[in-house]
């Protein structure tokens, strides 16, 4: 059986929404909550990525068993947040055969659409990717051929570039353009 790794990006400062997105509540419990069990339904393998507001967003999952990490550069960019998930991962797990990169800002991530990617990566996909209305994101699973491209991404950028290969599987996931960034955002999902 492979073993497949899950980082969770939990590190931005949500300052278009003036609070610690990561800490919203819904349905009893807060988004990283949510995206912390959906990553533990399919891996004991996680590592959630920690930036501005450590502290207190670390202490709404101490009890969760995910390992959480302060990425000291976390305010220069995602892309500078996934590289240090992935070296952080990989030092401790170095047989890794795949990782599958997340956002904890995407409310309907659910364990059963990450078993659909590992499912399509068992079936010889390296590149499984989510695609929701014309765009190709995450959660996106890289098998480790990819692992080095990913640790050359800008820091700026997330890992869309290698996401836009013509060989990604791609998994529906119309529900992935819902994420939450400024307070409307917010609010509309509420009402939804």
């Amino acid at each position: 059986m492979s073993k497949i790794g899950v980082i969770i990006l939990a590190a931005g400062s949500s300052s278009r929404l003036g609070r610690p997105k990561q800490l919203l509540r819904f349905n009893g419990e807060s988004l990283l909550q949510k995206s912390v069990k959906a990553a533990l339904d399919v891996s004991d393998i996680t590592l959630t990525v920690l930036g501005a507001h450590y502290q207190e967003i670390g202490e709404e999952i101490k009890y969760l068993k995910t390992k959480s990490l302060f990425n000291l550069d976390w305010n220069k960019g995602m892309g500078n947040s996934i590289k240090f998930g992935l070296h952080e991962i990989h030092k401790e797990h170095p047989d890794l055969n795949a990782v599958i990169i997340m956002v904890c800002d995407q409310p309907f991530v659910s364990g059963e659409l990450l078993k659909t990617m590992i499912d399509a990566y068992h079936r010889g996909n390296a590149l499984v990717a989510s695609s929701y209305g014309s765009t190709v994101g995450v959660p996106a699973l890289f098998d480790r051929q990819y692992f080095k491209q990913i640790l050359k991404i800008d820091d700026k950028k997330g890992a869309k570039a290698i996401l836009n290969h013509g060989d990604t599987f791609l998994i529906p996931f119309p529900q992935g353009s819902q994420d939450i960034d400024t307070p409307k955002d917010w609010e509309n999902f509420k009402a939804m």
